[in-house]
């Protein structure tokens, strides 16, 4: 019963935090290109598309 007393979390600041977590997702997710395209070649480039696009999946 103590856990329904508590208030959920306003969305405004879930959707603060998701915008953050995008930022960094995003971030990440070109450096992580950069890197395998200089270093590793183009082949690599594919590999950072698909960790992408399964970062950013809805789960």
């Amino acid at each position: 019963m103590e856990q329904a007393d508590q208030q959920p979390i306003p969305d405004r600041r879930r959707q603060d935090n998701w915008a953050a977590v995008v930022v960094v997702k995003l971030t990440a997710l070109v450096l992580l290109s950069l890197g395998l395209v200089c270093f590793l070649g183009y082949g690599w480039l594919f590999a950072s598309v698909l960790v992408g696009w399964y970062l950013f999946w809805p789960r």
